[in-house]
């Protein structure tokens, strides 16, 4: 019964990590660490077995088999373990090498117990150069590995050429073997837990970002400036030419039917965002009494962009730009790489209002840009870049996503 303390404590450090695993997370690492003490902790029942079940000595064979069945599925689950710990990819190679040092290891010596103690050696080397791989791609609890498989490998070597005056017991080596393991689990679970709060952290901070640009967004279309224009623009045409202001309160519709529709979703297709921009356009060719025209190539029917993306920054150039020109044609382009889109807005210039159009020409980031740059974030999580200036036809918007 010497060895009921370090086996019962494995047994308890089992059942933990397959609670984990049941109830918490079904992470493969935790199921192979609940396996691996498990089968070390074997001897545990053994030993309580003896206390109520004096087995004959008939049973002793199947004692051995069974305790050499326990050393091989142990040697197989240690690497198996730190090759799911530390993601190695090509598993498939590792498993190989497994296979084969199971047949290796069977044909050296005739007796049971003593294949299973080469087997064991064959899975401490490998154990050992998986955590020294580990170590050299830096991953997080590649030291404590080391540590721990160093320890173990130091008794393993200490029982195997030293059996007649054991220092330390096998068990108690493995056992270190699995606390500094523990350390190394526990400490990435703490890593993994932090990392989930500051993503919730940061969408819940980017929820109430785009929220409240949403809110700016829409309160610019119904601010008193543009309320008082666009009433005075249908008095006009109502006295005048009633034709041409019911086509303005068409298209006026249409803009706040449209924005109603699409100012809550994260993506829609670019042809509802097309038509977004175009009937702002229109309404600003009403006003201005000029033409916009939005050029469009590239495209696909599947495309699917942030909703208001386009149109924020066409209504950018309108508003920040004067034109004279009978018509006015912006383009927007796109063209797909391997691993990249890329969307190019082209915005004539003819006379900029430096005064005014601080967020436009400086590159200072106002409701505009900043509800763009939110609503990237939001559809790609940093794998979008934005980039504005000034370009021959005028000023060229390009933004980039992965």
């Amino acid at each position: 019964m010497k060895t009921t303390l370090p086996h019962g404590t494995l047994l308890v450090i089992a059942l933990f990590y397959l609670l984990l695993y049941i109830f918490y997370e079904r992470k493969v690492a935790f199921l192979l660490f609940s396996l691996l003490c498990l089968s070390e902790s074997l001897p545990f029942w053994n030993d309580w077995l003896r206390l109520f079940y004096r087995y004959t000595y008939d049973w002793y064979s199947f004692s051995i088999w069974a305790s050499t069945v326990n050393y091989y599925v142990l040697s197989l689950l240690l690497p198996a373990f730190l090759l799911q710990r530390f993601e190695f990819s090509h598993k498939y190679r590792w498993s190989f090498l497994l296979m084969g040092m199971v047949v290796i290891s069977w044909f050296l010596d005739p007796f049971p117990i003593n294949r299973a103690l080469y087997m064991l050696g064959g899975s401490v080397i490998i154990s050992f150069i998986i955590s020294i791989c580990a170590l050299l791609k830096k991953s997080r609890g590649s030291v404590l590995s080391m540590i721990g498989i160093s320890c173990y490998t130091l008794v393993y070597l200490e029982n195997t050429l030293n059996r007649e005056g054991k220092i330390i017991p096998y068990t108690f080596g493995f056992l270190a073997l699995i606390l500094c393991l523990l350390v190394s689990l526990t400490w990435q679970m703490r890593q993994e837990r932090r990392s989930r709060e500051k993503v919730i952290q940061d969408n819940a901070q980017l929820e109430a970002n785009k929220s409240r640009l949403q809110a700016e967004l829409l309160k610019s279309k119904i601010q008193p400036h543009f309320l008082m224009n666009t009433l005075t623009a249908l008095m006009e045409w109502f006295e005048t030419d009633p034709t041409v202001g019911s086509r303005f309160v068409d298209a006026l519709a249409r803009e706040f039917r449209i924005l109603s529709e699409v100012a809550d979703q994260t993506l829609i297709p670019i042809s509802k965002e097309i038509e977004t921009c175009r009937s702002f356009m229109e309404i600003m060719s009403f006003q201005q009494k000029t033409q916009y025209r939005l050029d469009v190539s590239g495209f696909e029917n599947t495309d699917q962009v942030p909703p208001l993306l386009f149109h924020t920054l066409i209504e950018n150039g309108i508003t920040h730009n004067e034109y004279s020109s009978d018509t006015t044609t912006f383009f927007l382009t796109k063209k797909e790489f391997k691993e990249s889109k890329r969307y190019t807005l082209i915005v004539p210039r003819e006379n900029i209002e430096q005064d005014k159009n601080v967020e436009y020409e400086s590159g200072k980031t106002g409701t505009g840009l900043a509800y763009v740059k939110a609503r990237l974030e939001e559809s790609f999580r940093g794998n979008w870049s934005f980039q504005h200036g000034p370009c021959e036809e005028g000023w060229k918007t390009v933004i980039i996503t992965t």
